[in-house]
């Protein structure tokens, strides 16, 4: 029993990675775990108690990788290899039903044995029924290990979604400033009291840069902060797949995903080797609710924010993601 030839979704958090991922997963050649995979990355992680960290990992002149988290070297991408498929064996669904109740909190932090048992069958369904399969995989600090997961799986398809920086950044700035969701409080132990201007949050959120000190972001701009994750997660994508086969990645426009999904899923069923079926079709006319800001990708934010600071920043992300700035400033 094996992960052969996964799909990684690469994107920026609050850049349509949500909305793909519900889609692909409604793929019947495709295994899903309907949530995203952070929990397999704890190890990685600069602290036992993170739950999402921005895991960075190295790779090195003979073929090993440094976690510039943990400064562990890994030299065995085979023993890794096995864990993450591990993992995914067990987490791993084709039924959406499944993996909806894995999502479900209550379920995971109350009653986990009821998750064991579900885990227990479904991992002894596929070691007896099947002895290689598909897995589709969601989870936005994936974008800093590119390089890493290529190596652990050579026969990988990587479809690349970006959002015009406009929006993506301010969707990031207001999910930094919700009061209720996206609090974070895990990251505690990452900052005493963070402040930052224009924003009520005292916690870090989202990409941790690669050389975090809470002292380097006192007194920002939120708009500062946002647009400096935005950027160094797609600086980092953009010159991981520089270096990859071209028909291991494909960009895809969120915008374009929702002005014409039909085409774009075509397009990208195409890429992955899985059939646009009269499932995933149907999904689409309903187009799910997900963490989007809307369905109109013409529609701006509900809220605004005043980018005067970062213009010359949006203005350079445009050009190299392919976005006409008189489109979207």
């Amino acid at each position: 029993m094996r992960v052969l030839n996964p799909v990684f979704i690469i994107g920026s958090y609050r850049g349509g990675t949500s909305l793909l991922f519900r889609l692909l997963s409604e793929s019947k050649s495709l295994w899903s775990m309907y949530r995203e995979a952070n929990h397999i990355w704890q190890s990685y992680s600069r602290h036992e108690n993170e739950k999402s960290d921005s895991v960075f990992l190295e790779e090195q002149e003979d073929g090993s990788f440094i976690n510039l988290n943990t400064k562990e070297r890994i030299s065995n991408l085979l023993e890794k290899r096995e864990e993450l498929d591990l993992a995914y064996h067990y987490c791993s669904y084709d039924n959406y039903a499944l993996g909806f109740l894995s999502r479900v909190k209550f379920l995971r932090e109350k009653l986990p044995f009821v998750l064991d048992i579900i885990n227990f069958f479904n991992y002894f369904y596929k070691a007896f029924k099947l002895s290689k399969y598909r897995i589709v995989d969601k989870t936005p600090p994936n974008i800093f290990r590119i390089d890493y997961l290529s190596n652990l799986y050579p026969g990988a398809k990587f479809v690349y979604i970006t959002r015009n920086p406009v929006d993506n950044v301010n969707s990031l700035i207001n999910a930094w400033c919700h009061k209720k969701k996206f609090k974070y409080p895990y990251r505690d132990y990452l900052t005493d009291d963070l402040e930052i201007k224009d924003c009520d949050s005292r916690v870090w959120k989202f990409f941790i840069p690669k050389n975090f000190s809470q002292q380097d972001y006192q007194g920002k701009s939120i708009a500062a902060i946002a647009m400096g994750q935005y950027q160094e997660a797609h600086e980092a994508a953009l010159e991981s797949f520089s270096k990859m086969d071209k028909e291991k990645f494909l960009q895809v426009k969120f915008e374009d995903l929702l002005s014409e999904p039909s085409q774009v899923m075509q397009k990208i069923c195409d890429f992955v080797d899985v059939d646009f079926d009269e499932k995933m079709q149907k999904i689409i006319k309903a187009m799910p609710a997900v963490n989007t800001d809307s369905k109109d990708p013409n529609k701006k934010p509900s809220k605004s924010h005043d980018f005067a600071e970062i213009q010359s920043l949006i203005e350079t992300m445009q050009n190299k993601l392919g976005y006409n700035q008189s489109s979207y400033v």
